[in-house]
């Protein structure tokens, strides 16, 4: 039975029957399916186009990775050479710069930028660096040893004998003058036996630092001891 729409608007007023209107669909149907035979042997062409733009686009991110990553490792190696001839500012500025694009270089950026800090005396800013270093790989020998050196700084002899007992927990010390510092430390709280024995062994362990013999000099003015060497030159009282 033919379906009939009211005129109205853009409706048609024609009466349309369902085997028309099939039809037109089925007509429109063939007419998607011959465009699509047409352009089937375009198809391998059109599949190589975008394989080489995809590889193209691979190999584009893999030369701009690879550029990255040898900026960040020139970035470290000038770090470390200017830590080394003590020039802290260049030093901090490259290790800034590696971090700016991989912030993820903790102990290979981030904790020789808290070094430079603490060298430059920006103990805020060092301790801040250090505690984001410890955030992420935890409590490290060479990490406490730094924390006590900005506690001592800071005249919080308290905190600067904890951390550095953590510091020289286990041996190897992570520095020539770990067994220097607690003795230090000890010496400023006013534990003179432990300051002693740290003393000690920083003389023996680090004989061309002469920092421990003068503070164990001082030990035993204050306390009205003479004062003996060994053999060794180290104090032996």
């Amino acid at each position: 039975m033919p379906v009939s729409w009211s005129a109205g608007g853009s409706v048609p007023n024609a009466a349309i029957g369902y085997d028309n209107l099939f039809a037109d669909r089925i007509s429109a149907r063939r007419t998607y399916v011959g465009c699509l035979a047409i352009d089937l042997p375009l198809l391998p062409a059109l599949l190589l186009t975008t394989t080489l733009f995809g590889q193209s686009a691979s190999q584009h991110q893999s030369s701009a990775k690879a550029a990255t990553n040898e900026s960040v490792e020139v970035n470290l190696g000038k770090g470390y050479e200017a830590l080394k001839l003590d020039r802290y500012d260049d030093a901090a500025e490259n290790f800034r710069a590696a971090l700016k694009v991989d912030p993820t270089l903790v102990m290979r950026a981030r904790f020789p930028l808290a070094i430079a800090l603490f060298q430059l005396r920006s103990f805020t800013e060092a301790r801040h660096e250090l505690e984001t270093v410890r955030r992420e790989v935890g409590e490290r020998p060479s990490i406490c040893y730094y924390f006590g050196r900005l506690d001592l700084e800071e005249q919080n002899y308290k905190s600067a004998v904890a951390n550095l007992n953590k510091a020289i927990a286990k041996p190897p010390f992570p520095f020539p003058d770990t067994a220097y510092f607690p003795g230090f430390a000890y010496l400023k709280e006013g534990s003179d036996q432990d300051a002693e024995k740290w003393l000690k062994k920083a003389a023996k362990r680090n004989p061309e630092d002469s920092r421990a013999e003068y503070q164990l000099a001082l030990l035993y003015k204050k306390e009205s001891r003479p004062r003996r060497r060994s053999p060794a030159g180290v104090f032996a009282n």
